[in-house]
């Protein structure tokens, strides 16, 4: 019987490393659907650019800077409003090195590398990570001048502070000030708030178009990449092959290159089975998000890196409006009701979580991507525990239980009761009593049910004496404090009544994608270079860069970078006629 493993911010680095490594790397070049092959040149070509764009969320800077420097520019969008993921998102941006941040001394090269280096966690390489030091913040004062708006410092904790060197305190978390101009901006934000990460790309859009006489193909959905072999004999990439709203094949010519950034696979089941390592049915991507962009790059000979990860968070299982299903399946229907609901209960006094096995198996506190890989983890069956029994292969913590007392229930403003007062339908379990309460819960056997009496019981001794020995929790300022966070995060739990609710680890974008070097250059299973084709944002696995969630807007910050990049090399090219 193999465990889960524990999962505090210090031995996640090792862990999530080799989680599930060998049955990803077996599938990492694996042939697309036959429906993304690339095609050849068409007799006639309905557009023509130096610089076709697939994708329209921060693939829209690499749009705007091939523009800038005089490039005619195309952007492809499968939806009917721009903005993709990014456009429903809050907008915090995570940028290392920012304006604002420099001209006050508040951070440094050396200290921005280390810190990123540490969050990397070997998944990319030193090139990799200078780049992004060295052209995000230009990309953002590109943005700025572009967009017309202008960014404000945002008070956010780097989310790995006092775990990993050079993490700073509210300095490189930076905030669009803006406006929204086009529909995009009347979209709902993921996290059930009005959307301003459409402070950047609806005026981004506008500016390509009306400033730099780019254009824009809505409700356009790329399938194939056009390519021809040149006169050196090497295959290289000249077009875009895609179906307009009416199902018509259009040709897309793209005379300098192609630049891939329609975002991840969260809506492409087939994918998700095949790649992530957790339960995965849902997601916060848009429903454009089904890993064309990855497909299209693959039928051309393109590697993939980071597919097994996701930028996720924990959700909550509501047993009124979904059966609780069998212990080695994910939900069908999950009640999503915001991130920051569910993973501001995770981090309360009065509270942990303890898997099917009575196990506590991470610091409970951590930041919400965190909290997503802490789940992770499988029984592998055949080997006996040391309470003698036998499992079948499942998911060691999917689902788990996060537990609390009153103190929790009946805080201000408390999630957990709704306009009435009364206890909302996703808290599955409650009862006067611990015991009655450990009672209820559908443990995997009955040793678990014994083993999380005796996990509570030394959890509450370990929070009375202000210590958490296995898993550190409350030892970080981001633990002791971050931003809508409680002060103290570790306190007993012991003031009926107690309360449980099931909790399941929730995708919120799929992270791998195409591998690319520092220049967003897309590399191939032999790894060359494949020509004239970049790749950016969740299209592209480049991460965070790397492995971890650096802070709020860990995505968007290298997704405006390095879509800076491929745009600014993309312009540089000679065209292949």
């Amino acid at each position: 019987m193999q465990n889960s493993t524990s999962m505090s911010r210090r031995s996640f680095v090792g862990a999530a490393g080799t989680a599930a490594a060998a049955g990803v790397a077996a599938l990492a070049g694996a042939n697309p659907q036959v429906a993304h092959a690339a095609v050849g040149l068409p007799e006639t070509w309905d557009y023509e650019c130096d610089v076709a764009v697939v994708g329209s969320g921060t693939v829209l800077t690499g749009a705007g800077k091939a523009a800038a420097e005089g490039n005619r520019v195309i952007i492809i969008e499968a939806a009917g409003i721009t903005g993709g993921t990014t456009a429903i998102s809050n907008g915090q941006t995570w940028m290392p090195m920012n304006s604002a941040a420099m001209a006050d001394g508040l951070d440094n090269h050396d200290d921005a590398l280390a810190y990123i280096t540490a969050t990397a966690a070997g998944k990319s390489t030193p090139e990799i990570l200078e780049a992004f030091l060295t052209y995000g913040p230009e990309a953002i004062d590109f943005l700025a001048d572009t967009a017309d708006l202008s960014w404000e410092i945002s008070p956010r904790v780097d989310y790995h502070i006092d775990v990993f060197p050079g993490a700073k305190d509210m300095v490189r978390t930076i905030a669009p000030v803006g406006k929204q101009s086009t529909e995009a901006g009347q979209m709902t934000g993921a996290f059930g708030t009005t959307s301003s990460g459409s402070y950047v790309t609806d005026p981004l859009v506008e500016g390509i178009v009306n400033k730099y006489n780019g254009e824009l193909l809505l409700k356009t959905r790329a399938m194939h990449l056009i390519t021809r072999v040149n006169d050196e004999g090497v295959t290289e990439v000249c077009g875009v092959q895609a179906l307009d709203e009416d199902g018509n094949t259009i040709n897309i010519k793209a005379a300098k290159a192609v630049i891939l950034g329609a975002g991840g696979f969260g809506w492409n089941d087939d994918m998700k089975k095949r790649y992530l390592e957790l339960p995965a049915n849902r997601t916060m991507e848009v429903s454009t998000c089904v890993g064309d962009g990855i497909l299209m790059g693959q039928a051309v000979g393109a590697d993939v890196a980071l597919m097994q990860y996701a930028w996720g968070q924990v959700v909550c299982v509501d047993p009124e409006t979904m059966p609780y299903h069998e212990w080695c399946e994910a939900p069908t229907e999950i009640n999503h009701f915001g991130l920051g609901t569910f993973y501001g209960l995770m981090c309360k006094p009065g509270s942990c979580v303890l898997n099917k096995f009575g196990r506590r198996f991470m610091d409970e506190a951590v930041d919400y991507d965190s909290l997503y890989h802490g789940f992770w983890g499988r029984d592998l069956g055949a080997a006996q525990t040391e309470e003698g029994a036998t499992y079948g292969t499942s998911w060691t913590n999917c689902p788990a239980f996060y537990i609390c007392d009153s103190t929790v229930s009946d805080a201000e403003n408390s999630v957990m009761r709704d306009a009435d007062g009364n206890i909302v339908s996703w808290v599955a379990y409650q009862a006067d009593t611990m015991d009655e309460l450990l009672d209820q819960i559908p443990w995997r056997d009955e040793y678990a049910r014994e083993r999380a009496a005796k996990t509570i019981a030394e959890y509450n001794e370990n929070c009375a004496a202000g210590i958490d020995p296995e898993f550190h929790r409350g030892e970080t300022r981001w633990d002791q404090g971050g931003t809508s966070r409680p002060e103290k995060s570790l306190a007993p739990i012991e003031q009926g009544p107690f309360y449980c609710v099931i909790c399941e680890p929730y995708p919120m974008c799929t992270k791998g994608g195409l591998r690319v070097n520092e220049n967003c250059e897309v590399i191939s299973t032999t790894g060359e270079i494949i020509p004239r084709l970049y790749a950016s944002g969740n299209n592209s696995g480049i991460g965070g860069p790397g492995l971890f969630y650096n802070g709020a807007g860990g995505t968007l910050g290298p997704g405006f970078a390095f879509a800076y990049i491929a745009g600014m090399n993309a312009a540089k090219l000679d065209s292949w006629e």
